[in-house]
């Protein structure tokens, strides 16, 4: 039995294993399983391709579904129109016409049709498809969208027209849920006159869903799953409240179902695998407990998980009875591997102690003499040396534990044991210290939530923690421990230990997860760094950062093989494949939007209703002015409302164009324009049409892919594709510029004109600020190139303009851009004409050529320190001692009124000094030439020669024997002055008598060093 408990839970085979169930995975098992396509047995032949590298559809550790979700959102999306009791013939359906995943008005009738004339002159991917015809059977290929109709494509299918009732009498059977229902064909019905659908949001969806039955309050369990089921990432709290409402009533099952739901979602979280481990441990179910180590221990490095294991391996492989020496090496092998896995956290201090008292329980006797106990000592030895390298809270103690069992075997061994590993131990502890200083602030929870976004609550704590593990991080790539040039794969291990403990705090921060796969890859970490790249594209689905990362690394890791791959397409859909995980994901995101906002305003609309008819008590009441009031109200929570969502729709439509573009952009690179003779759209070409079909483009998809057919081949159709682009985005002001300069790239100045004049016309005719400001960009760039190449009077005629439009501009900024370039403003220029310009001001020293060196002759710096009052010489210029420094002393604690009467005794002594005691005369300041000459002296490092040994003078001193002073007195009478030029002798000054203990010098009073005479110099 103990065994097969060792085999089952060996490291080679704890393979981590994501849970399948849930409410999202059972959801999205329905889809699967009702969704009516064929060929849906046929399996996709990017499961069936052999890479190093895991794509995130074939990672272990999160499968997704095989089927894309954008086919199941559309066909979701798809209303069956048999629900309907009066069905309405195609012919009186009021279908929109979408044109690159835009509605054109009727009114717009003439210009489109102008455009289908033009279809011929104008690249379209999409021409040889037939979008009438019947949807064929699913490709083999789920990345391949090209069967789908361009409504699906888009995400955008029209309300189906009811003959009778409101939109809140349509079936919840025609609403998307998780699959579709089986198509059947509209029994013929007398058409009815059509109705008008209300107006919609250009948010792509279906009409939306009425409120949801509201739960009753005694239904806590329904309450919190329909919490979860609408914020499955975000509300987290719904998770735990839930299972301890199951487990107050039992429910094994639920419970389970709930666990596994949450980990899926969640799967680093230690504290909810240690609290379901827990649970099952209190419920007699070893082997589900064996199942939740194999899929968590390698996975989530914990030290509570793997104190969990180690508890459970010793409960299963008891010392007390059985075959005890089988027993110790089952657990000793355990300890040995979590020790090696989680040993390295700051917080495995208790189970680096419980592994020693381990050890010591074992077969043996420390100091016995038979080999048993030789081999016991080796092994306490090699633990202890292990454990102190460690920097935990128990390294200091298990030291002293170590200094005392090498003390106790040898004396004389011990020390030379204890000598070897003491730098060591001293550095482990020092590391130690340093981790708590730079961890203080830092909360290492597994319980991740989503980043707030900028500006809103959480965000500046949240953006803190990020910048504590980045420290911490650094910290550790310093290598603090000196492990880089000893042990480089145990340095490894802790920075990227390190990263996976952010992880587990940051699992929604995709920068963090980009960072953690840099370093494996530049690192030689291959496949934890493939690893990593996959759980974090699970975990974070709409993210372009990893996406592009994992197919970068795809593109650069496989080559075209024209023989067995022609035109690369088996490499594109490989490459292709993370772009349309992620395109998938911000499509439904986008859905997800419109649904919410629908939602409110619905809410907002029942809530208005709800108090119009609980303030108002009777008829009479109610009048014109309760009801205006009250509509202001509602109309300006749905504007909010609206604006809210349009700005995230925005963002997202954006994000989900530069996504194109890069897929573009890769398949450009991988394929070109395709194969020759290909028919229809090929290459790069391909991905332009699906994205049209999609739709939720902006203008910049527009802009690069013109640029794409202009600056790779030269192809007029860049042209076509900017002045398609016109005709979908009128009010834009990115795309009419980027025209316009184009135009004048292809020499094409008229028609540049033209889009200018065209555009701006239609801007500022709205007569609305917001308009005023997109044309400003225009009209400075046609401003620009006037000013270069064009006439005096048509330049003059654009200024004339902008200050009409532009008033806030000054004139002389205006004048002078025609001048300037990039580098230079020829008109701020004041050139020096007379000396007089450039006099130096009063008061100032002319500045020099020459810089001056600063003074830092040693006599100098004695003189400064004359001048601060203190009695110690300075540090010599090469002084460069990196040891601690001494501890700045604080402020003196004599304050208020005591540190006032001090100061106040103080400079009464200075004023009055004592009667009998003569005033402290103050040395006489040093001539103006010898300071200029101190000044001028160079500084100490220069004397590179000949150095000072304080040592040597000090024996040179001590060591000469001189006559007493009566001897020398009466011998050599001083010399006498010489009279000549030169310096003046200097004055000489009676000794000064010693001040009395506690005097102190006047203000502004040079005090020799200890008391004495001042400095003089001869």
């Amino acid at each position: 039995m103990a065994s097969a408990e060792q085999e089952a839970l060996s490291p080679s085979v704890m393979a981590a294993q994501s849970p399948q169930s849930g409410i999202n995975g059972a959801a999205t098992a329905a889809a699967t399983e009702n969704s009516v396509a064929p060929n849906t047995t046929e399996p996709s032949p990017v499961d069936n391709l052999r890479d190093t590298i895991l794509s995130p559809t074939q990672s272990s550790l999160h499968p997704l579904p095989s089927k894309p979700v954008s086919q199941l959102s559309s066909q979701a999306a798809t209303p069956n129109m048999t629900q309907s009791s009066t069905p309405i013939p195609p012919q009186s359906q009021t279908k929109p016409r979408i044109v690159g995943g835009f509605e054109v008005d009727d009114d717009e009738e003439e210009e489109v049709a102008q455009d289908d004339r033009d279809e011929a002159d104008v690249y379209d991917p999409s021409v040889g498809l037939d979008f009438d015809a019947p949807t064929p059977a699913a490709p083999s290929n789920p990345l391949d969208r090209t069967s789908q109709s361009p409504e699906q494509e888009n995400g955008i299918t029209p309300a189906p027209v009811q003959a009778t009732g409101s939109l809140t009498d349509i079936s919840s059977s025609t609403l998307p849920t998780g699959g579709d229902a089986p198509y059947a064909a509209p029994a013929p019905a007398t058409p009815a006159p059509p109705q008008h659908s209300p107006p919609r949001s250009h948010v792509n969806g279906t009409v939306s869903a009425g409120l949801p039955k509201s739960r009753l309050a005694h239904d806590v369990i329904g309450i919190l799953e329909d919490r979860i089921k609408d914020d499955p990432r975000g509300d987290t709290a719904a998770y735990l409240e839930l299972i301890d409402e199951l487990k107050s009533r039992n429910k094994q099952d639920d419970i389970r179902r709930i666990y596994e739901q949450y980990l899926s979602v969640f799967p680093l979280a230690a504290e909810q695998w240690c609290a379901y481990v827990k649970w099952e441990e209190e419920h007699d179910r070893l082997r589900a407990m064996e199942t939740l180590f194999n899929r968590s221990l390698l996975e989530v490095l914990d030290v509570q998980l793997w104190t969990l294991y180690i508890n459970y391996i010793r409960r299963r492989n008891s010392m007390q009875s059985g075959d005890t020496a089988r027993a110790y090496n089952i657990i000793n092998e355990s300890f040995s591997f979590a020790l090696k896995t989680i040993g390295m956290d700051k917080d495995s201090g208790p189970l680096w102690q419980e592994y020693v008292t381990f050890l010591k329980s074992g077969p043996g006797t420390v100091g016995g003499t038979g080999w048993q106990d030789a081999a016991k000592v080796d092994t306490l030895r090699e633990a202890y040396q292990k454990a102190i390298a460690v920097p935990t809270a128990a390294t200091t103690v298990l030291w002293k534990e170590y200094d005392s069992f090498e003390t106790g075997l040898s004396k004389i061994n011990g020390r030379k044991y204890l000598q070897e590993k003491s730098p060591v131990y001293m550095t482990a502890r020092t590391a130690y210290t340093q981790l708590q200083n730079l961890t203080r602030d830092l909360r290492r929870t597994s319980k991740p939530r989503l980043p707030p976004a900028a500006g809103y609550e959480g965000y500046e704590e949240y953006m803190r923690q990020v910048h504590l593990w980045k420290q911490w991080i650094e910290w550790e790539k310093e290598d603090n421990l000196v492990l880089k040039d000893e042990d480089l794969a145990l340095y490894r291990g802790r920075i990227l230990f390190t990263y996976k403990q952010s992880l587990m705090a940051l699992q929604f921060w995709p920068e963090m997860w980009y960072d953690a796969v840099e370093f494996c890859f530049a690192n030689g970490l291959e496949n934890d760094g493939v690893k990593l790249l996959n759980q974090g594209i699970a975990a974070n689905p709409e993210s372009p950062l990893l996406a592009f990362k994992l197919a970068d690394r795809i593109e650069s890791s496989t080559q075209n093989d024209e023989g067995a791959d022609p035109g690369a397409k088996e490499r594109m859909k490989k490459i292709r494949e993370p772009y349309d995980r992620v395109l998938d994901a911000l499509y439904e995101l986008i859905k997800k939007v419109s649904t919410r906002e629908s939602l409110e305003i619905q809410k907002a609309e029942v809530a208005a209703a709800t108090n119009g008819e609980a303030d108002g008590s009777g008829e009479d009441e109610i009048n014109a002015a309760n009801v205006t009031a009250r509509k202001a109200i509602l109309d300006g929570q749905i504007e909010v409302i609206r604006k809210s969502s349009q700005a995230q729709t925005d963002m997202l439509s954006r994000t989900i164009s530069h996504v194109w573009i890069a897929l573009m952009r890769a398949t450009r690179r991988v394929q070109g324009k395709g194969l020759p003779g290909e028919k229809g759209p090929s290459g790069f070409r391909t991905i332009f049409g699906e994205a049209r079909k999609r739709g939720k483009l902006t203008s910049e998809f527009y802009v690069e892919s013109a640029r794409i057919e202009w600056q790779c081949y030269r192809d007029p159709a860049g042209t076509k594709i900017l002045d398609r682009g016109m005709k979908l985005f009128p009010e834009d002001d990115y795309l009419p510029l980027q025209y316009i300069k184009h135009l004048f790239e292809i020499n094409d100045v008229t028609n540049a004109r033209a889009v200018f004049e065209t555009t701006v016309k239609r801007l500022l005719a709205h007569d609305d600020v917001e308009y005023t400001a997109k044309a400003k960009p225009l009209f400075a760039y046609m401003h620009d190139h006037e000013s270069k190449y064009g006439e005096l009077a048509q330049v003059q005629s654009l200024e004339e303009r902008m200050r009409k439009h532009f008033p806030e501009d000054e004139d002389l900024k205006l004048f002078s851009s025609r001048y300037n370039t990039p580098t230079f403003n020829t008109i701020s220029v004041h050139p020096v004409i007379s000396p007089t310009q450039i006099q130096a001001p009063q008061g100032s020293v002319l500045p020099s050529v020459e810089m001056p060196d600063a003074v830092n002759s040693p006599i100098q710096k004695v003189i400064d320190s004359i001048a601060t009052h203190s009695p110690k010489r300075p540090f010599p210029d090469d002084f460069e001692d990196v040891g601690p420094r001494k501890v700045a002393r604080g402020e003196s604690p004599l304050k208020g009124a005591a540190g006032r009467r001090m100061n106040q005794q103080q400079q009464q002594r200075q004023i009055n000094p004592p009667a009998g005691m003569p005033a402290f005369p103050v040395p006489p300041p040093l001539p103006s030439q010898i300071t200029y000459l101190l000044s001028i002296l160079p500084r100490a490092s220069t004397y590179v020669d000949a150095r000072l040994d304080a040592t040597k003078m000090v024996e040179l001193i001590r060591d000469i024997h001189l006559p007493p002073p009566s001897a020398v007195a009466g011998q050599h009478p001083p010399p006498t002055p010489v009279p000549g030029s030169g310096w003046p002798p200097y004055p000489q000054h009676p000794p000064a008598q010693m001040p009395p203990q506690g005097f102190i010098p006047p203000p502004g009073a040079a005090q020799a060093p200890y008391g004495g005479t001042p400095f003089r110099y001869a």
